[in-house]
């Protein structure tokens, strides 16, 4: 048996409401996205957060600019950034807190 049918075999031992949907349509097919990290992939999820997808992109971009390389931040880069810059892009004081 595949790891993967192991997994599916215990998820629908375990949660006979997610086993009936693994049977109906199969397992998930959703692939892991590597072109980013998952500190870029959080960061990203937080900015959309009940905004639309322009106001989050326009924040993300300002964000993305506060830093001199033109790239993503790393988190360590992001922590060492004083919350007053990351509230000034448009993240609220919650959110910009570590």
């Amino acid at each position: 048996m595949k790891m993967n049918d192991a997994a599916l075999q215990h998820l629908s031992l375990v949660d006979p409401i997610l086993g009936e949907l693994i049977a109906k349509i199969g397992p998930c097919g959703l692939k892991p996205d590597h072109s980013r990290s998952p500190f870029q992939a959080l960061a990203q999820a937080v900015a959309h957060q009940q905004l639309n997808g322009k106001a989050a992109n326009t924040i993300l971009g300002r964000f993305i600019a506060l830093f001199p390389h033109g790239r993503f931040p790393s988190a360590q880069e992001v922590h060492d950034v004083d919350i007053a810059r990351l509230t000034g892009v448009g993240f609220s004081r919650k959110k910009g807190q570590t």
